[in-house]
């Protein structure tokens, strides 16, 4: 390609090894055939891709702004994100997403790069080709779709508000650089007509269309796109069928975040619409039949509406993909989406279906039913048909049984979360979901002993354990086999359970841990006493916000003498990170005043802390008790204020107190 120089990085997200594995690839780049006046050199290369593995594409132009680059990514099964030289996402796909993208001269003029296409595997295996494509001559709004914008400039109400419309008065404007064409989300073919129109987010800059659906929309007869999200679009989606109707090329089409009303017609799903995005409006009744059954309709959002009633099984030709319809009034059971083949994620989360899990079909990635009323349990079997599953989400429902020893063994999960349910038993003992980096069985009825399989997952990064009483076990050597197996965990809350330690405490050795480490797995330090009001944190207070690292024990049996190694920890930590340790309403003993070198204590300076369960080997919390505060969170305030100068500090101190 003339002034431009392109290279792959694949990289490999192998389930156990954490190494990346890159391969170096050269687009195969063809003369220009000249189909179009000022169009040069296409290159193009198909690749195969796995699931979870990243490809990368870096572009360096050596003159920024001569040429336009069409970038084109033909697969609806995987993932794209261009992004700028700041790392700043230019335009990121969704589930199926936009397939392409115009790297315009403006852009190039602004911020010349070099610029990255990362494409993302999201199914198992995927071929996609990737090309770019040099258009030399700057491309113009054809007249007629220049009039079409004006009668929605200037249509009745529409943008009668100071200040509103900007982005679209700036592209009417005589000036070129503002054209249409060049307008970031936007698209143009060689002849200046619109295939991608993006007039999305203006109700917060200085205000959006204030109107129904613009009628003289309906010129734009090569439309493909059209994105008028986040306006103040009022009246009903059937008014608007007059001008959506007339777009006989419209795939893409997102109307989210309105102020629309009125029901679902089925005569919006016009041939050929491949997405639709709803949500965030105020559109009322039922989910009719049609909209699970098309046969070209691959991604629909309904969230955030006033919609109810029972949801309608997918048809057999129902070409479904992606389905949100979250935050609404749906009833009765989750039907069957066995049908429905090609369906990858589903989120009917915060609605009030009940009953047992549904049938699913086994492409699925994505699961979440979240905030419902089901029942039933997780069945071996159920689990055993998704093997594709990467996310799973059943929290705050009534599921009952235990855990299946199928989900510690998914290969491509990565996050679950079942809080808040009545599940049981014991956790599995063996742990072989290589990827998972999130679990959340936190306020369940689940007993027996912590799993030391869980502590040598390579991906696991955040452990919610919380509000089961029946759990017990060594936390101490959890946490030192977390440590030996190099984990990456750095949140682990295990509060009001039955976990505990021996007479020695927690050793200072856990002090290498990710979440007390400095860079990306560590984040500062916190001491919790008594109450969550007792919280306060050892950096300063204007630091930037960051995730922090975290280990809650409260209310557990971890006894000994207080881990004051976490002071020093605070050294290796880097600045403006935090790390909440909570400790309230454990048997921990605590050193009068710091020692000299700020972290090691004296034995004679403990002060003793009667335990108020008994020490059986694995009976975890009785009922609701645990130990009273004995006054102990006022001396670890005032431990931590006398410490030596770089140990930490209360929340608010000065960097000088």
């Amino acid at each position: 390609m003339t002034g431009a120089a392109w290279a792959l990085a694949c990289v490999a997200l192998l389930g156990v090894a954490s190494a990346a594995v890159t391969q170096d690839r050269i687009l195969n780049c063809v003369p220009p055939t000249q189909p179009h006046p000022g169009t040069g050199k296409t290159c193009r290369s198909m690749a195969l891709i796995q699931q979870g593995d990243a490809h990368r594409y870096t572009y360096h132009a050596e003159s920024p702004g001569s040429q336009d680059i069409l970038i084109t990514v033909a697969s609806p099964k995987a993932d794209i994100t261009v992004l700028s030289a700041l790392g700043i996402p230019l335009v990121a796909s969704g589930v199926l997403g936009d397939n392409q993208f115009m790297l315009s001269r403006a852009a190039q003029e602004s911020d010349p790069g070099p610029y990255e296409l990362i494409v993302r595997g999201v199914v198992p295996e995927t071929q996609y080709t990737v090309s770019t494509t040099v258009h030399e001559r700057r491309r113009c709004l054809a007249g007629r779709d220049r009039s079409a914008l004006q009668s929605v400039l200037e249509g009745p109400g529409c943008c009668s508000a100071p200040g509103s419309c900007a982005r679209l008065r700036a592209a009417l404007s005589a000036d070129p650089a503002q054209d249409m064409c060049d307008q970031p989300g936007s698209l143009c073919d060689d002849a200046g007509q619109l295939v991608k129109l993006d007039l999305s987010d203006q109700a917060g800059a200085g205000g959006g269309l204030e109107c129904p659906v613009p009628p003289g929309l309906a010129i734009l007869s090569a439309l493909q796109h059209l994105d008028l999200s986040g306006n103040n679009l009022s009246g009903s989606l059937e008014g608007a069928l007059p001008s959506l109707g007339a777009l006989p090329r419209l795939r893409h089409l997102r109307l989210a975040h309105n102020r629309l009303t009125g029901s679902l017609p089925c005569d919006l799903l016009r041939e050929g619409l491949v997405s639709l995005d709803l949500a965030g409006n105020a559109l009322t009744g039922a989910v009719p039949a049609c909209y699970l059954a098309s046969p070209s309709l691959r991604e629909l959002s309904l969230r955030h509406n006033l919609l109810q009633g029972d949801l309608p099984a997918p048809g057999s030709q129902a070409a479904l993909e992606s389905l949100q319809a979250t935050h609404m009034g749906l009833t009765g059971s989750v039907p069957s989406f066995q049908a429905a083949s090609r369906l990858t994620h589903l989120d009917l989360q915060h609605n009030r279906l009940e009953g047992p899990l549904p049938a699913l079909p086994p492409s699925l990635l994505s699961l979440s039913l979240q905030g419902n009323m089901l029942s039933g349990s997780i069945g071996e079997g159920w689990v055993a048909g998704l093997p594709a599953l990467q996310s799973l989400d059943l929290g705050a429902n009534s599921l009952t049984g235990g855990l299946p020893e199928g989900l510690a063994a998914a290969p491509h999960l990565r996050k679950l979360r079942l809080a808040r349910n009545v599940l049981s038993g014991p956790l599995p003992g063996a742990w072989r979901a290589w990827r998972l980096a999130a679990l959340d069985v936190s306020g369940n009825r689940l007993a027996g002993e912590l799993p030391m399989g869980l502590a040598r997952l390579p991906a696991l990064r955040s452990l919610a354990l919380a509000s089961n009483r029946g759990l017990c076990g060594d936390v101490a050597r959890f946490l030192a086999a977390a440590l030996a197996a190099r984990s990456p965990l750095r949140a682990l809350d295990a509060s009001w359970t039955g976990v505990g330690c021996g007479e020695e405490g927690l050793p200072p050795s856990l002090a290498a841990l990710a979440m007390f480490r400095g860079g990306e797995a560590a984040q500062g330090l916190a001491v919790v006493g008594g109450d969550p009001a007792d919280v306060f944190d050892a950096t300063d207070a204007e630091a930037p916000a960051s995730p922090r690292g975290r280990l809650s024990l409260r209310g557990t049996r971890v006894r000994g003498p207080f881990p004051v190694w976490v002071l020093s920890a605070l050294a290796r930590a880097e600045e403006g990170q935090g790390v909440q340790i909570d400790l309230a309403a454990t048997s921990t003993s605590l050193p009068r005043k710091p020692s000299a070198e700020g972290g090691e204590a004296a034995a004679s300076g403990a002060v003793a802390r009667k335990p108020s369960v008994k020490d059986d080997e694995c009976g975890g919390m009785r009922g609701h008790e645990h130990p009273a505060d004995d006054g102990d969170t006022p001396r670890i305030r005032a431990w931590v204020s006398a410490a030596p100068q770089g140990a930490a500090k209360p929340a608010g101190a000065k960097k000088d107190d």
